[in-house]
């Protein structure tokens, strides 16, 4: 099961742990943990994990309560894609407002989904593949400055390399990669 706390920090210090709540009452892989975004312009988290048994990439809209509760409230998750998948990954552009979804599928592949909080719901645009093989170990972030998706990975050769996405805002949910 997937169970993230609120926390309160005060200066350097956690003053108030809330309630665990459930996002999913599951059996699963969460392995490389659950990946969580805060979404400033809709006031939500997002997050982003493997589900098991078959290995689905998953994402949940959650709701903060803060103040002395510090509960959060989550939707029902959504599917986002389909298919084998070792790891995820996500980050928040916070200039086209879209959430990015990353995984690491089949053959390693690396794929990254584009999806828009609406309410509590997220809806998602259609795979955009980053590589179409031997993708190792990744990681994402979003540069603000030049507002760029940049996601790193390590390659057969054992090598570091990093390619560079930007997001269409508007009406779609898409990105193209350098």
């Amino acid at each position: 099961s997937i169970l993230p706390n609120v926390l309160t920090i005060s200066g350097n210090a956690v003053t108030n742990v809330g309630t665990r709540q459930t996002i999913e009452a599951v059996d699963g892989y969460f392995d490389n943990g659950v990946q969580l975004v805060y979404d400033t312009t809709a006031n939500k988290v997002v997050a982003i994990y493997r589900r098991g048994g078959g290995n689905n990439l998953y994402s949940a809209v959650g709701t903060v309560t803060g103040s002395s509760t510090n509960t959060i409230s989550w939707a029902t998750p959504v599917n986002v894609a389909s298919g084998e998948m070792s790891e995820a990954g996500a980050a928040y552009d916070p200039d086209t407002n879209r959430v990015i979804a990353t995984r690491r599928g089949a053959g390693n592949t690396l794929d990254a989904y584009i999806g828009t909080v609406s309410g509590t719901s997220i809806s998602w645009g259609s795979n955009s593949q980053i590589l179409a093989s031997n993708g190792g170990y990744h990681e994402i972030c979003y540069d603000t400055e030049n507002q760029k998706v940049v996601v790193v990975y390590k390659d057969n050769n054992g090598d570091i390399v990093a390619k560079v996405g930007t997001i269409t805002g508007g009406s779609t949910n898409s990105i193209s990669w350098g």
